[in-house]
C-alpha cells in the first residue's frame, strides 16, 4: 500500500513545485487506432501543435470503465484486481465519481491522491461533463465553489440517478431509454449537454486565475470524443447524429477532431500560463462503439492517447516504456512533481463485463 510519511510530506513542501493539470480525454483513442478504424494516416506532428514540447504515446488503458479507470488514477493504485466484482458495495463506494463525494471526505475515505494533496498544501480543482460533475457529488472541489444555489424544479435529477447506476446493471436499461426522454432542448439525460461536456472550453472559458502563492491539480474530466455525437470538427453544434454504426463512427470522427481542436488551445493557455507545469492528456479508455460491448480478448477498446508534459530529467520514466496505462501516468506525475520513487506496475489491461451473469468480475486482458 501506498503511504507518504511525515518526512516525505516535510520534504514536499519546501521543494520548488509546479501546477499539474490531468486532463482525461472520454473514450479518446490513440492516433494509430484512430487511422486504423478510418484508414486515414496522420501523424502526431499533422495534429498536435507543440508536439516536440511533448511526450506521446500510443497506449493502452488500465481498465476498460471510466468509473474504475479514474478511481485508480485518484487511488494512485488499482482499485480492483483480478476476479473482484465490483459490482458489489465495497468496491462500488471507491468508484468514479462516487469516490469524490462528499460523504468520503467527511469519513477521511478520500482517494489517496486527495490526501496526499492536502497534506502538501495543493488545491485539488474538479471540472467535470454532465454525467460526471462536482456540483452533483461535491461542489467544495469544483473550479467555482460559489455556484448558484438557484436550481431548475425537477422531480427526479437522472443524470445524477445514472452515475450511482454506471456500475450496476440497472445502467443498461437507463441506458436504452435514452432517446425517449429529454430534460430540455438538445440535452438527453445521459450527459448529452453541449457547454458541460466540452469541459476543457468549460476551463478555458472560465478564465481561472493561478494565484502565484498557490499550487494546484486540476483534474478536467473531458466527456469527448466519447458520445453523444453532438460536435462538429470545429466544436459547434451538430444535431443530426441518429443512433446507428454509421453515425457513430461518423460522429466519433467529428468528436475526435473536435477533442484534438480543444487539445491545442489548452496546450496555447499553458504556453502562455502555466509554461512550468506538467501536463497529462490522456484516454482512459479507447473507442467503444454502442453495437459491441463485448470486451474480452478485444484490444482495440483498451487503445488510449496518452500525452505528457514532464521536466526533461522526467523523461528516464517513459523513455523505453510504451505501455504505460493510467496508473503509472499518475505515477510518474507524482515522480516527476514532487521527487518521489513510486515504482511503475505491469500494466495490463483488464476489464469488466458488465452484460451477463458474471457481471462486474474483473478479469486480465493478454497484450501479447
Amino acid at each position: 500500500k501506498l503511504t507518504f510519511n511525515q518526512d516525505t510530506i516535510n520534504r514536499i513542501k519546501t521543494k520548488k513545485t509546479e501546477n499539474i493539470y490531468y486532463v482525461i480525454l472520454d473514450e479518446m483513442t490513440s492516433i494509430k487506432e484512430f487511422n486504423n478504424i478510418f484508414g486515414v494516416n496522420f501523424d502526431k506532428k499533422d495534429l498536435i501543435r507543440q508536439v516536440e514540447k511533448y511526450n506521446y504515446f500510443d497506449d493502452y488503458s488500465s481498465f476498460n470503465l471510466t468509473t474504475l479507470t479514474v478511481a485508480s488514477i485518484l487511488n494512485l493504485d488499482r482499485v480492483a484486481e483480478v476476479g473482484d466484482d465490483i459490482s458489489k458495495y465495497n468496491h462500488n463506494k471507491i468508484l468514479f465519481p462516487k469516490n469524490l463525494s462528499k460523504i468520503n471526505f467527511s469519513t477521511s475515505h478520500e482517494p489517496k491522491l486527495l490526501k496526499l494533496l492536502n497534506h502538501i498544501n495543493y488545491d485539488f480543482i474538479w471540472i467535470g461533463n454532465n454525467l460526471a460533475n462536482c456540483k452533483n457529488f461535491n461542489k467544495d472541489l469544483c473550479s467555482n465553489q460559489n455556484l448558484s444555489k438557484k436550481k431548475n424544479l425537477e422531480i427526479v435529477n437522472l443524470k445524477l440517478i445514472n452515475s450511482f447506476l454506471v456500475p450496476t446493471p440497472y445502467e443498461i436499461t437507463l441506458r436504452k431509454l435514452n432517446g425517449f426522454f429529454k430534460i430540455k432542448k438538445n440535452e438527453y439525460f445521459l450527459g448529452n449537454d453541449f457547454i458541460e461536456n466540452d469541459a476543457i472550453n468549460k476551463f478555458l472559458k472560465q478564465d481561472f486565475k493561478l494565484e502565484k502563492k498557490k499550487k494546484y491539480f486540476f483534474l478536467i474530466h473531458h466527456m469527448m470524443p466519447h458520445n453523444p455525437y453532438i460536435y462538429n470538427t470545429d466544436c459547434t453544434y451538430d444535431g443530426s447524429a441518429k443512433n446507428n454504426l454509421k453515425d457513430q463512427l461518423k460522429g466519433y470522427k467529428k468528436n475526435y477532431f473536435c477533442t484534438i481542436k480543444r487539445i491545442n488551445e489548452f496546450l496555447d493557455f499553458i504556453q502562455k500560463n502555466d509554461p512550468g507545469a506538467i501536463v497529462v492528456l490522456q484516454g482512459d479508455h479507447g473507442f467503444k462503439n454502442d453495437y459491441n460491448f463485448t470486451y474480452e480478448n478485444d484490444l482495440e477498446k483498451f487503445k488510449i492517447f496518452n500525452l505528457f508534459k514532464t521536466p526533461d530529467e522526467c523523461k528516464k520514466y517513459y523513455k523505453n516504456n510504451r505501455r504505460l496505462g493510467n496508473i503509472n501516468s499518475i505515477r510518474i506525475v507524482l515522480n516527476c512533481a514532487f521527487d518521489l520513487d513510486l515504482k511503475l506496475i505491469n500494466n495490463y489491461p483488464v476489464f469488466s463485463n458488465k452484460l451477463n451473469k458474471n457481471f462486474g468480475v474483473v478479469k486480465k486482458i493478454n497484450l501479447n
